[in-house]
């Protein structure tokens, strides 16, 4: 991976950081000198004298900017005027900084960055776990940008690293760490933290745009889903999938929504990711739902304004345990559940179930079959929810901002989501025809 790189006294050649030194340097008695570490080992930066002939490893972009950061200072000590030798006197070894004054490499820019309102203030929790995810893959896999010195890291060595990510990590890991660096670089910029560096070296990059990813479910695929978690008695998840087609929210926002206590006939809630208010009533297939969950409480003494809990502790859901038990209720719906003459539930399949456990076994079909068999949900994936509601209000002829008032998208949002949604949706063109159809019709003068 060829990249240019601008650092004092090193030249790159195919990618591999050299010293070559001109005439002045070489009236100076000063040679050519490979920048890499010994055979088998390594060596600090700043020890690695002109003349020295290493043959393992060779330096990254961090650690030629430390040599020559280094190479800089013996520099100016050999240019000053020579003085009178002094008295020889016992003196400590001088010890390398870990990094010199002024510097600023990209390692302390991620950090600025997340101590700042920018990061703690206005970004969602989750959003900030997975922006420092994000950091934690470059600086355990990339460490050599990682402790590279923010002038020196240009375009080609962030387009080089997306290629790399994408081919070790795939399209979506490249595209989203380098939007990650992109949004700590402007922040740099927009601080003034920068000395050299005028422009963000993440933006214009031509990255490639994964493919869009259609999945919208079909009506008897949602009523298999939730036959599977009323069926091994996570009816708290039925009802989640029910609320997530009838209100377009996503998970977290469901989980977290509690019911406005003046307008119960309605679901009022901002959402955690935009911020966006909705309010919309309470569909009838939700609305029966939510009547027999209402009366679980009721037996269980269970007084909550959540919408949705998780019926074991009668508490808000932790989305990772609702995470898992997706999961296991798709295995469900994908495979079929049948009854055993003994009671036991049992799905055909080899891998155990850690969270219906209790509930489940796995094993050969036999007894009554309480959920057919729906091999097409393998790939449903639970913020398809949220897909599906958008496309059902599309295909039941809502307009954007309909559908924007359900769910909370912006126009310009629901714009492209429905560009993706419903353009592989034959349903949309057949509806579209048949309308221009009727339109035809109507508007005939008998000629």
């Amino acid at each position: 991976m060829k990249r240019k790189i601008s650092i004092p006294f090193v030249a790159w050649r195919d990618g591999r950081p050299r010293y070559k030194p001109g005439k002045n340097h070489r009236d100076m008695g000063l040679p050519s000198l490979d920048l890499r570490h010994p055979a088998g080992g390594k060596v600090s930066p700043s020890d690695l004298k002109p003349g020295t002939k290493n043959t393992g490893d060779w330096f990254g972009p961090g650690e030629a900017m430390d040599w020559s950061d280094a190479f800089q200072k013996q520099l100016a000590a050999l240019q000053q005027p020579q003085k009178p030798a002094a008295p020889k006197r016992p003196r400590a070894k001088p010890t390398r900084a870990t990094a010199p004054k002024g510097s600023y490499p990209l390692s302390q820019l991620i950090e600025d960055w997340k101590k700042s309102p920018r990061f703690t203030d206005d970004l969602a929790p989750k959003s900030r776990y997975d922006y420092a995810s994000k950091m934690n893959v470059l600086s355990e896999r990339y460490p050599d940008i990682w402790a590279a010195e923010i002038d020196a890291i240009d375009r080609p060595i962030v387009y080089g690293l997306y290629e790399d990510i994408r081919a070790k990590r795939g399209l979506s890991m490249a595209r989203s760490t380098i939007r990650v660096m992109s949004s700590a670089f402007t922040w740099g910029l927009n601080k003034g933290k920068f000395k050299i560096r005028e422009s963000n070296p993440c933006l214009s990059l031509g990255m490639a745009q994964p493919k869009p990813r259609l999945r919208v479910a079909e009506r008897h695929e949602l009523l298999t889903l939730v036959a599977a978690a009323d069926a091994v008695g996570r009816s708290d998840m039925g009802d989640s999938f029910i609320l997530g087609v009838w209100s377009g929210q996503r998970q977290g926002d469901r989980l977290a929504l509690q019911l406005n206590e003046r307008l119960t006939r309605r679901l009022d809630l901002r959402q955690g990711k935009t911020g966006a208010l909705v309010s919309l009533p309470r569909a009838a297939e939700l609305d029966k739902r939510l009547k027999v969950s209402e009366q679980r409480r009721r037996q269980a003494g269970v007084v909550s304004n959540h919408l949705i809990l998780f019926e074991n502790t009668w508490s808000p859901f932790n989305q990772d345990t609702y995470r898992h038990y997706f999961a296991e209720i798709r295995t469900i719906a994908t495979n079929g559940l049948w009854q055993a003459e003994d009671g036991s539930l049992i799905c055909p399949v080899n891998t155990p179930f850690r969270y219906l456990k209790h509930e489940v076994s796995a094993g050969p079909a036999a007894g009554e079959c309480l959920v057919k068999p729906c091999p097409s949900l393998a790939d449903f994936w639970e913020e398809d929810f949220r897909d599906t509601a958008v496309t059902w209000l599309a295909l039941a002829g809502s307009t954007i901002p309909q559908i924007c008032a359900v769910t909370g998208h912006s126009i310009q949002s629901a714009t492209t989501v429905l560009k993706h949604y419903l353009a592989l949706h034959a349903d949309m063109a057949d509806s579209a025809i048949a309308k221009m159809t009727a339109w035809y019709e109507e508007t005939d003068d008998g000629n």
